[in-house]
């Protein structure tokens, strides 16, 4: 059996004053091979006194997203998020490729790997197959989109790119 590629989605919000996370690990057929979640996590009065304005940023990059990316057992091959915020902390603390992904309403590029730059830095549509709408993905450098377009687009032969972060809020929703 040849390999399989993987895709880990990552997930951090924040509710008002309630901070979570959750990530999932799906092989190219879209099945979980790991799933890492965080209980909410909310900071006290005297935490926001001493960390003033850091510490939203503090919560969802060193609390959360550092002890999702330390649990996981299964590295993919890339990380995705749907928060651009999210992707530079997620580089530099999973030290693996990651790239923002995002659905557009746009038109269908002229095949599956085609690019086109979009006016914010290292942002791009990407087509990923022949008839849907391309993705709006951003990555860390522009040296690395090829790799990610790769792998996007072989991924999409196989599962629905974006679906796996629908079952990311089910499954947090299904913990409560």
């Amino acid at each position: 059996m040849p390999d399989r590629s993987s895709i880990g989605y990552v997930r951090v919000e924040a509710d008002g004053d309630v901070f979570s996370g959750a990530l999932l690990v799906v092989d190219d057929r879209g099945i979980p091979l790991d799933f890492r979640y965080t209980d909410p996590v909310s900071p006290t009065k005297l935490e926001r006194v001493l960390y003033g304005e850091a510490l939203d940023v503090y919560i969802q990059e060193d609390v959360i997203l550092g002890s999702l990316l330390e649990a996981v057992e299964e590295k993919p091959d890339i990380w995705v998020c749907e928060d651009r915020r999210v992707l530079l902390p997620l580089v530099r603390m999973s030290k693996s490729l990651s790239a923002s992904i995002d659905s557009t309403s746009r038109a269908p590029l002229d095949s599956p790997g085609a690019t086109v730059p979009m006016p914010e830095e290292n942002t791009f549509l990407v087509q990923t197959d022949l008839m849907g709408p391309p993705y709006r993905v951003t990555v860390e450098k522009a040296e690395v989109l090829d790799k990610v377009v790769s792998l996007l687009v072989n991924l999409s032969s196989t599962m629905e790119l974006l679906e796996p972060f629908n079952r990311i809020s089910k499954a947090v929703e299904a913990l409560d």
